[in-house]
């Protein structure tokens, strides 16, 4: 039987997008809980940001500097393509639908985390650790004539504030770790080397990376439990 690759996903999307807003509904406290914890870890952090930035210059030394970019680069959504791509591969060659359901959810889940991340991301206007000038909002400094940015840098040296990389990436993580925890545990080890590399790299601060991990949490456990309700349904059908 030849597969209906482009109708097959575009049926799973659908399916996603329908079933995500039960699953907010339905575990609406425990995410409640996951974003208060999160907002407390920031409060808790905010006082220690510069410090904690200093300590990682201090020990900042090659090669290990070309391996946090290198592992930037790599969480730059390649991380998640790749893993994507894998599973929707061999679920093809294998004929294993939930494998390529799953590889439309992965995807989506790091996709939706990333995009709200982007949000406070760029309206926020944040100077990453190494942009030298006063740490405050800015504001939509994407907006903003070049001249009008302090020392006339590129938008992308005021988005520090989350961590877009680290959104991506742990949303990846933790939605395979509650579907697929197999797959979900080296794709957990790729995201915290993804998150040190944002430290190492001195292109955010802990609080950066601290919120860009709550958006990956919510995000993915999210996905990770619409896949679970959507092979429920699917296994429930066949039978």
């Amino acid at each position: 039987m030849k597969l209906k690759i482009w109708p097959e996903i575009a049926e799973d999307t659908g399916e996603f997008f329908r079933t995500l807003p039960a699953v907010f509904n339905e575990f609406r406290r425990t995410l409640l809980l996951l974003v208060l914890f999160f907002v407390l870890l920031l409060y808790l952090l905010v006082p220690y940001d510069h410090t904690i930035s200093k300590q990682f210059a201090a020990g900042r030394a090659q090669p290990w500097i070309a391996l946090a970019e290198a592992l930037r680069e790599w969480g730059a959504f390649f991380d998640t393509l790749t893993v994507t791509l894998i599973l929707f591969v061999t679920g093809w060659f294998f004929r294993r639908r939930n494998w390529r359901r799953l590889a439309v959810t992965l995807f989506l889940s790091s996709v939706l985390s990333g995009l709200a991340a982007n949000v406070p991301r760029l309206t926020t206007g944040r100077p990453r650790p190494y942009v030298g000038v006063e740490d405050r909002w800015y504001g939509p400094v994407f907006l903003y004539p070049r001249s009008w940015i302090p020392g006339h840098r590129k938008p992308s040296a005021f988005q520090s504030f989350p961590s877009g990389h680290t959104s991506a990436s742990v949303a990846s993580a933790v939605m395979l770790l509650t579907a697929a925890p197999a797959v979900g545990i080296p794709m957990a080890i790729s995201s915290t080397g993804v998150v040190w590399s944002c430290l190492y790299a001195n292109k955010h601060y802990a609080t950066d990376v601290a919120a860009g991990s709550g958006f990956g949490v919510i995000f993915g456990l999210a996905g990770g439990l619409a896949f679970r309700r959507m092979r429920a349904r699917s296994d429930q059908s066949m039978r």
